[in-house]
């Protein structure tokens, strides 16, 4: 890991601490946002989700095509006075069988920003970001589909999805368990970690379920994931505040991984405790005075 100043350490843990798992991408910066998508079953609905910076004035047109040439047009709304970080929903006026299809969004509406939410790609190769109709292959925006055979699934219902392999019935399955935090769930999330396609999803799931087993899940999970997969390990365990964490979060905070070891000092400071604090005052008396003598 470099070292870095005490200074710029408390700088760097503030604004990642701040910016989270998500970018937010303005509309205004560009003519069109979009995505290529894969489904995996029948499709009745798309969601993304669009921050507003809090204005809630701004608008634009959502459009489900066939591909990034947009030769055929499959649903298209105009959405307006967007409030922050609302899930805009698009209804298909007939069900997109399986399949690999593209959304965008274009005509911004308002004065004020408007946008989309990325972040690093997890899901398929062929699924990428387009930024004014150019692919961009490091990132994915935040969206979801609704498969009609899973739009209401009672408890056995979530976890024949979660063993099911389909990546779009596990997201569903996922954020319903977010609102549920059936623990029953946990240890069919755990093996769900390791994928590139399902890590993220896992994660959201477990971060919002009760404490216990989805923290020991998570902790397990620090000594097996490498990357991005373990940054966002990393986050999970300082939004859920787990104290039983800091040693390994500490320890990891000197490793060689630079990403992963911001992240653990920032989840650190997330966690909050007494140890934590004593972790980072330790880790901060360490390096070298700055500038140099």
């Amino acid at each position: 890991m470099k070292i870095v100043p005490v200074g710029a350490l408390v700088l760097v843990m503030a604004a990642s601490a701040a910016m989270g798992q998500y970018k937010p991408v303005p509309l205004n910066d560009h003519t069109r946002l979009g995505q290529v998508f894969e489904a995996s079953k029948a499709v009745d609905r798309l969601w993304v989700s669009a921050p507003s910076w809090s204005d809630n004035e701004g608008g634009f047109t959502l459009t489900v095509w066939d591909s990034p040439a947009r030769s055929t047009r499959f649903a298209k709304r105009v959405f307006t006075n967007i409030r922050d970080n609302e899930r805009i929903i698009l209804q298909m006026p007939k069900r997109l069988p399986a399949g690999l299809y593209y959304w965008e969004i274009d005509a911004r509406t308002g004065t004020t920003l408007v946008g989309l939410y990325a972040q690093d790609r997890t899901g398929s190769p062929k699924a990428c970001a387009y930024l004014d109709g150019q692919p961009d292959p490091t990132r994915e925006f935040i969206f979801g589909l609704t498969l009609p055979e899973f739009d209401r699934m009672d408890g056995a219902a979530v976890l024949r999805a979660l063993g099911s392999g389909d990546v779009d019935a596990i997201r569903i399955a996922c954020r319903q368990l977010a609102v549920t935090g059936d623990v029953r769930a946990v240890p069919m999330l755990e093996p769900l970690l390791h994928r590139e396609d399902t890590g993220f999803w896992a994660r959201y799931a477990l971060e919002r379920m009760p404490a216990g087993r989805a923290d020991q899940t998570l902790r397990r999970a620090l000594g097996t994931l490498r990357g991005t997969a373990l940054v966002g390990v990393v986050n999970s365990i300082g939004v859920r505040g787990d104290r039983a964490a800091v040693a390994a979060l500490t320890d990891l905070s000197r490793g060689d991984a630079e990403d992963a070891a911001v992240a653990a000092l920032v989840a650190l400071g997330r966690i909050g405790t007494t140890s934590a604090a004593n972790a980072l005052q330790r880790l901060a008396t360490s390096i070298p005075p700055w500038p140099p003598a």
